[in-house]
């Protein structure tokens, strides 16, 4: 087991966006140590239930979303597992790697991922730490302050759990690789300053 956090790169795709009323309807995560180096992966679909698909239903946008990514005619194909499954498999592939808090990543977990979580998987809550790694604030604040993007993987997801998690972790790579230089330059600059 690390002794480092492990970090728990989570993407849910959902009837919508409410998670009192709303389902998830696939889950996927990819276990990275901190170096953000992969070390497992896993999805399910999830299924969403009378409630959750009536939600769908009454929703254009999540219809059309789920059309097109293939979502929605994976959902009516297939027996699904219920969410408490598919919450007890990714709790035991966590405590594969760490008894240890591990770190909720992702690109929009902290808005929108880890209401769902919280209100819906306790058993997975209890195993992350209070603060998450978004890498969507990242992003955001690269965008406002050079008016580009570092990457852009980003720009045509297709909205499918673990698809969306490989792009998230190309971005998240290349912040890191711009971040570790930035690090060494301003390094270098303070032991100059204090050797002056």
């Amino acid at each position: 087991m690390s002794a480092r956090p492990i970090h728990v790169w989570f993407d849910a795709e959902t009837t919508v966006r409410c998670p009192n009323f709303d389902r998830m309807v696939e889950a996927g995560v990819i276990i990275t140590d901190s170096d953000l180096v992969e070390l497992a992966r896993y999805s399910s679909l999830v299924e969403p239930g009378a409630l959750g698909r009536e939600r769908l239903a009454g929703c254009p946008e999540a219809l059309a979303m789920h059309t097109e990514s293939g979502l929605l005619d994976a959902l009516n194909s297939e027996a699904l597992p219920a969410l408490r499954d598919v919450e007890r498999e990714i709790v035991a592939l966590v405590d594969a790697f760490t008894d240890q808090p591990a770190v909720l990543s992702g690109s929009g977990v902290a808005a929108f991922d880890l209401q769902f979580i919280r209100q819906q998987t306790p058993q997975l809550t209890s195993r992350l730490e209070y603060w998450t790694h978004d890498i969507g604030h990242l992003r955001r604040e690269w965008k406002r302050a050079t008016g580009t993007e570092l990457v852009t993987a980003n720009q045509h997801k297709p909205h499918r759990a673990l698809i969306d998690i490989d792009l998230h972790l190309i971005e998240a790579r290349a912040f890191r690789e711009v971040l570790t230089e930035a690090g060494a330059v301003v390094g270098s600059t303070a032991a100059l300053t204090l050797a002056t």
